[in-house]
């Protein structure tokens, strides 16, 4: 994550200068969208070897805890869940896909 965190405040820096120009402008913006689409597709995990390091630094553990599931009872009708069992496939889906995918359909939004 701290690599599209990295890539998105270059880019906003270099969007912020007076003297830019639209077709460099709009060059970065299709840069930076691929670089997101690459990265969400084959780099997430380089972002947990870049992580390991940032941990150490921090003296946090770089292991993820599977919680215990709650089971719940289901009538016949409802469908279940699908929960994941694996804690690093849930960060995965739940955090990480979703970061990327929003910054490559709305990059910028709130600046």
């Amino acid at each position: 994550m701290y690599d599209v965190i990295s890539k998105i405040q270059y880019t906003s820096k270099l969007m912020q200068t007076t003297s830019m120009q639209l077709a460099v402008a709009i060059d970065l913006l299709q840069n930076t969208k691929h670089f997101l689409t690459n990265y969400k597709k084959i780099v997430f995990a380089a972002a947990q070897i870049t992580a390991n390091p940032m941990c150490e630094e921090m003296n946090v553990e770089a292991e993820l805890k599977q919680k215990r599931l709650r089971t719940t009872w289901h009538l016949g009708y409802e469908s279940p869940e699908e929960h994941t069992q694996d804690a690093l496939r849930k960060i995965e889906t739940t955090l990480f896909n979703v970061v990327v995918d929003l910054e490559i359909s709305e990059p910028w939004r709130g600046q």
